[in-house]
């Protein structure tokens, strides 16, 4: 067992201070010696990949072809890790700057239900937490934060719901309840076709349970031109048309 001392966690918190530094200095001279912007690292969920991003990127990279665009898939929370440790320069997800990050609010995500038609509640326009008590339940991997609007739900209701899967997909949640194999977790973000469930917004005590879904940026870190023209477009976007 080998564990850090108090000057040791010191010297560490510093160093990252000095990576930081460094990198900022590297974009800012690679900028200034090619005359470019470089890479714009973009991080955000599967659905909002899917939902977002699949309709702004190609546009973006039409208006400025001399960025070049590397996206991160992965959960809200896991995206706060990277934006923190500098993987990427931007992470669109559902989660507030209390990281002390900047962000800028997009718009609304809702946790939706979706059962199958045949099922007790598909003829209602909203789902109570407290009436999927005993239903088994098709959910996302915990790192997602429509999960944990859901986990913190049943943790106020005292439910402690029966889960049959956990996945990285939406899809295939979708895909169990088709089968009839129980009633799925979602974000709004999700893309839907005729072909899938119903879907509607799941409610605690007659609220809607969901949060804003944010643009996000570490002050702290050397945010390149290109990500601030990419916020402006995606902001111009979601405020014209935001998914669900």
């Amino acid at each position: 067992r080998v564990f850090l001392t108090s000057s040791g966690r010191d010297l560490l918190e510093r160093s990252y201070e000095v990576q930081k530094g460094m990198a900022s200095l590297t974009a800012r001279a690679s900028e200034l010696s090619i005359g470019t912007q470089g890479t714009l690292r973009i991080g955000a969920t599967p659905q909002t990949l899917e939902s977002v991003l699949a309709r702004i990127v190609p546009r973006f990279m039409r208006q400025h072809p001399e960025v070049r665009i590397a996206l991160l898939e992965d959960g809200s929370v896991n995206l706060a890790g990277a934006l923190e440790r500098g993987t990427i320069d931007i992470a669109i997800a559902a989660m507030t700057g209390d990281r002390g990050f900047e962000s800028r609010a997009l718009f609304p995500l809702v946790a939706l239900v979706c059962m199958p038609a045949s099922h007790r509640l598909a003829r209602r326009r909203n789902v109570e937490i407290t009436e999927l008590a005993e239903e088994e339940m098709l959910l996302l991997r915990p790192g997602f934060m429509t999960r944990q609007i859901y986990d913190g739900a049943c943790k106020v209701a005292h439910i402690s719901p029966r889960i049959l899967l956990e996945s990285a997909s939406p899809h295939c949640l979708l895909a169990m309840v088709h089968s009839n194999l129980g009633l799925a977790v979602i974000p709004s973000t999700v893309r839907f076709t005729k072909a899938h469930p119903r879907a509607v917004p799941l409610m605690q005590h007659g609220r809607v349970l969901g949060l804003w879904m944010h643009v996000l940026w570490d002050p702290r870190r050397y945010t390149p031109p290109a990500a601030h023209n990419f916020i402006a477009a995606l902001c111009e976007q979601t405020a014209a048309d935001y998914p669900g």
